[in-house]
């Protein structure tokens, strides 16, 4: 593996093509700082400026109490959506991974929801004693809770931000959609998430054509910046568009393992619209 400013040679793991093993494939991953700036609406992920109002990010009910809100205000704004809510966060660092495997940085190219995704968020919103951590509506809110599993659309949109140091071993990748043959998908069940008993599909991307996917990161993100990506969007599926941003963590060869170790944290807004 090789590194320069503009790109970097490194290894990502792929389904292999009719099986359910995965293997590393060779890629090129390009600098988007130095490349036109494309809106996560056209590209599935972009970059922005977003400092938050959270002192400390190890504390995580300052997170809970002031973050969320910034974020499904700011998921509101970005499609204008009737409704959004945030349930939890996930952090990736070192102490974290060793409560459980899933939450370490995840090597493997993937998109987080497959379409069957929606009946888990029907199904998860089906009481009103389910009702996630926080919800924000564009409109002042009524003594009624909204019965979001009537909403005609669902779209989801996650938040990447460095916590650690700006270079770091591990740090994140995604693949511009439309450089992927859909017929690479695969959608592979996931059971019991980080110990959450939570089980929904994600999608894995088989290695064809590796040589033409459009691999891009954010070298040396800083606190006050996220990346933010779709990954999924019932509006897309019902027009055979992709709602899916394929992503990895890759190895920065620059940096070695643990020094410093990648410590981020992500969280996922669930936008919901409703016809009139």
């Amino acid at each position: 593996m090789a590194l320069d400013t503009n790109v970097v040679h490194t290894d990502l793991n792929y389904l292999i093509p009719d099986g359910f093993e995965s293997a590393p494939n060779s890629v090129t991953v390009r600098d988007a700082r130095r490349m036109p700036r494309e809106s996560w609406q056209t590209l599935g992920f972009e970059l922005f400026h977003f400092p938050s109002v959270v002192k400390s990010w190890d504390d995580d009910n300052a997170i809970a109490q002031l973050h969320y809100k910034e974020l499904v205000e700011f998921a509101i704004e970005q499609t204008g959506a009737d409704v959004a809510t945030i349930s939890g966060h996930i952090k990736r660092n070192p102490s974290e991974s060793a409560k459980h495997e899933d939450l370490a940085p995840i090597t493997f190219v993937h998109s987080d929801f497959a379409p069957s995704y929606r009946q888990v968020i029907f199904d998860r919103h089906a009481e009103p004693d389910s009702l996630p951590d926080l919800v924000v509506g564009k409109k002042e809110a009524s003594s009624e809770h909204p019965n979001l599993s009537q909403a005609s659309r669902i779209l989801i949109l996650q938040f990447w931000r460095n916590l650690g140091p700006k270079k770091m071993d591990l740090p994140i990748a995604f693949c511009n959609p439309a450089s992927i043959d859909t017929g690479s998908l695969r959608f592979l069940p996931v059971e019991d998430y980080a110990g959450s008993g939570t089980f929904f599909e994600t999608i894995g991307i088989e290695s064809n054509n590796v040589e033409n996917h459009d691999w891009r990161y954010f070298p040396e993100m800083t606190q006050d910046e996220m990346v933010v990506f779709r990954t999924f969007d019932t509006a897309r599926q019902e027009q055979d568009l992709p709602d899916w941003t394929p992503h990895s963590a890759f190895r920065d060869p620059a940096v070695a393992l643990g020094a410093p170790a990648r410590s981020s944290i992500e969280c996922r807004v669930h936008c919901f619209f409703f016809d009139e």
